[in-house]
């Protein structure tokens, strides 16, 4: 028994020491890994937070991996169509997504997805946490506040427009939440991408939208647009002055944001823990740190298998606030 187990032993010893790559596959790809580009997928439209987020990930994990990670815009059926060419993609590493809460809201509100949330993908990290998306009004709306903004709209039912990247999206489940909450009716208006809702604002031809602090620091800060809340549970330190919708009234409302990587299921256990270690190492540099403070979110890199468990969890919040705002599953 001893001589037949002793090579086994051995084995195992050295595959966790690193040091045999023909008996340890798995160590020896993640020693390796990456020998070639990756591509990182984003699920918008260029230009939008979630690619903001992306390229400043990619630009210094490329350094640390010294590939080129290339990263990859597939819009389109609010964030679906590039989550399910991640799901379907080889599961060796070199095909990665980063996405934010719209992996856990589809999953919420759509019946059906060619994919499975939780058990298509191998979740690799939180790359950043936020403060919610920020609700912002055209620079001439006859309101300068949540208050203000509820007398119009219960004045006027159904007048004032808002914006949002389509029904489903978390740029329309803000306002839904908050005309649930509040009595108002408001008219949707929908886009492709809630860059163009933006736009729109700019231009004054919808009143306001929910959009990512990304988008809206540099806009209420240089006056063309007004900020009039944030829809998480704390103030943003880039827009300090700005009040959460809780301190203006809407004590139930609470929507942060997130942002997050994952793999195709069945990648590689070894490639999955250190992209982890790696952008948990990147993510703590204190450049990385200052560059997301300075867009309005916080630098995270949670342990897969944490990472794993929250997606559930934001996947059963969203279920329960979809069926608060009574809207139907698309």
């Amino acid at each position: 028994m001893k001589q037949r187990r002793r090579p086994v032993f051995l084995r195992a010893v050295l595959c966790m020491l690193g040091a045999a790559s023909a008996g340890c596959p798995g160590l020896a790809a993640a020693a390796e890994y990456p020998v070639r580009n990756v591509r990182m997928v984003v699920p918008f439209a260029p230009g939008s937070p979630i690619e903001v987020v992306g390229r400043l990930v990619a630009q210094r994990l490329a350094e640390v991996w010294g590939q080129a990670i290339v990263v990859d815009s597939r819009p389109g059926a609010s964030g679906t169509l590039g989550a399910d060419l991640v799901a379907k993609a080889p599961r060796d590493g070199y095909t990665m997504l980063i996405t934010a809460q719209s992996q856990s809201i589809n999953a919420a509100v759509f019946k059906r997805l060619p994919y499975d949330t939780l058990r298509d993908f191998a979740h690799v990290t939180q790359v950043a946490s936020g403060y919610g998306l920020v609700l912002i009004a055209r620079r001439n709306a006859p309101f300068s506040s949540v208050k203000e903004l509820i007398a119009a709209a219960k004045a006027q039912p159904g007048k004032l427009t808002f914006g949002s990247a389509g029904v489903g999206n978390s740029t329309y489940i803000a306002p839904a939440l908050m005309s649930t909450l509040t009595g108002i009716e408001m008219l949707h208006v929908p886009y492709k991408g809630i860059a163009l809702a933006t736009n729109d604002v700019l231009g004054e031809q919808i009143d306001m939208a929910f959009v990512s602090a990304v988008l809206a620091a540099p806009l209420i800060k240089a006056g063309r647009v007004k900020g009039l809340a944030i829809g998480g549970a704390r103030r943003a330190p880039t827009l300090p002055d700005l009040p959460t919708l809780q301190e203006a009234g809407l004590k139930e409302f609470d929507l942060g944001t997130w942002y997050g990587m994952w793999y195709p299921a069945g990648t590689p256990r070894e490639i999955v823990l250190k992209a982890h270690a790696d952008i948990a190492r990147i993510q703590a540099l204190p450049e990385m740190r200052r560059r997301f403070e300075e867009i309005g979110l916080v630098a995270t890199a949670s342990h897969p298998d944490e990472f794993s468990k929250f997606v559930a969890q934001q996947v059963a919040f969203y279920q329960s606030v979809v069926k608060r705002i009574g809207m139907p599953l698309q």
